[in-house]
């Protein structure tokens, strides 16, 4: 803060100052954004993953219960 105070006296200093900062700022939310693309990318595999896994299940409980096997198609 203290070094933007001293640019004050030189406008142009300020504003290259000031253009800087704001390059950083927006070079850390690309950042940001990327990172938050990629695990929205992997919450969604993980999701469809889990999806065939409860599909895998269900079936493998359908045919526990149509072979009689009460007892497994409930551990499914």
């Amino acid at each position: 803060m203290n070094a933007a105070l001293d640019r004050a006296a030189d406008p142009r200093e300020l504003v290259d100052y000031t253009y800087v900062q704001l390059q950083e700022l927006l070079a850390e939310v690309r950042r940001g954004t990327a990172q938050i693309a990629g695990s929205r990318k992997q919450a969604e595999s993980r999701a469809s993953d889990l999806r065939r896994a409860a599909d895998r299940l269900n079936e493998q409980a359908e045919q526990a219960t149509l072979a009689g096997r009460d007892d497994l198609a409930l551990a499914c």
